[in-house]
């Protein structure tokens, strides 16, 4: 994938338990003129003869027709090719092609709520490879740390149905420094772990713009009930279509108002609930067939008694890649609504939700 001095190295362990490949690349660092800009001091390393910042010298790298571009997510959304001392358009955001941007708008989309794209925590470099994408995060080595946004952009990606093995951590020293890679008595550290396409994946999110499943909402419209149920039926099955109409006509009983999203892909169902002098939401039932259940109101799950009652809830029932136990310190869990295969799970969710609202809606801040 890399072209240079890049050693695949230990894989880097996220807060959720999997793993992502991880690289230790070495690069000289630049002794020419001061460049004019360091982004507030920025380590400029020599690539090539040329100055650049380590995110640019790993995108430079990449090799075996992989082609990315440097994602910014500060003041906009912004992609570049190179450092920003650079001419020409030095400071003018490029375009990607659409089919980078349709995959990274489906996981801002999912980052946001499923209300609307949210891009923190954008890993910097964004690759690709035929059908292949890659989310790619530079760090100096024992320098940088991960913020808590690029934790959450990764677990946002696989909820959308992206693979581990699509995300990708490069560790740069200086080549002065000494090697990372043989600081355990010689050994390197290293794993072999295979690259998995994101057609393989069960239950995967159409982020691209090839293959998707045919939508029922029809070009430049609006949501809304019918055309939320024809995409469910399109993509779903009999028995799924039917649950998901009685927990929507749970869901009418007891909301002031439904309001429906506004993506191109899927449609969402977003159920309005009263509290007090206002109005909030908790859950939302998209048209893949997903019930995304918010549980950071009112930071109702602080409480511990809560938290085991919620827990007791969630057993038997089909959550995305998590366990009870873990799933209810976040702040979002996902159902999956084609899995409910019994009528006992059925009624433990809506009796699951009944129970949320009930504590949602007499907890005063």
């Amino acid at each position: 994938m890399f072209k240079g001095d890049f050693i695949l190295a230990a894989p880097a362990l996220m807060p959720s338990g999997e793993e992502v490949i991880r690289y230790i690349a070495r690069f000289k660092l630049w002794q020419g003129p001061e460049v004019e800009d360091t982004w507030n001091g920025k380590a400029t390393l020599d690539f090539e003869g040329v100055p650049q910042w380590g995110e640019f010298a790993v995108l430079l790298s990449l090799t075996d027709g992989w082609d990315g571009y440097a994602v910014e997510v500060y003041n906009g959304l912004h992609f570049w090719r190179t450092s920003y001392f650079h001419p020409p358009d030095r400071r003018t955001t490029l375009e990607p092609p659409e089919h980078l941007r349709g995959f990274l708008d489906g996981v801002a989309l999912v980052n946001g709520s499923n209300l609307k794209p949210r891009y923190a925590g954008c890993w910097d470099l964004l690759a690709w490879k035929g059908e292949e994408y890659r989310f790619i995060e530079v760090k100096r080595y024992r320098r940088d740390n991960f913020r808590d946004t690029q934790y959450h952009w990764f677990e946002s990606a696989r909820f959308a149905g992206i693979p581990a093995s699509s995300f990708v951590i490069v560790e740069w020293v200086i080549e002065s420094e000494p090697h990372p890679i043989l600081d355990s008595g010689g050994k390197p550290l290293t794993k072999e772990i295979s690259s998995t396409k994101l057609e393989s994946i069960p239950h995967k999110a159409n982020l691209s713009n090839r293959n998707i499943a045919v939508a029922s909402k029809p070009s430049g419209s609006k949501w809304d009930e019918n055309s939320f149920f024809n995409d469910l039926d399109v993509r779903t099955d009999h028995k799924t279509v039917l649950f998901t109409r009685e927990l929507f006509q749970w869901s009418k009983r007891y909301a002031v108002k439904i309001e429906y999203g506004k993506g191109e892909k899927f449609g969402t169902i977003i159920p309005r609930m009263k509290h007090f002098d206002g109005i909030f939401s908790f859950f939302n039932i998209e048209s893949r067939g997903f019930l995304w259940i918010y549980l950071k109101p009112f930071h109702l799950m602080q409480d511990e008694k809560r938290r085991l009652e919620m827990q007791s809830w969630l057993i038997d029932l089909p959550l995305m890649r998590r366990v009870p136990s873990d799933a209810v310190t976040h702040d979002w869990i996902t159902i999956d609504l084609k899995a409910l295969d019994t009528n006992e799970k059925q009624n433990r969710l809506i009796g699951m939700m009944e129970w949320l609202l009930e504590r949602f809606k007499s907890y005063q801040t």
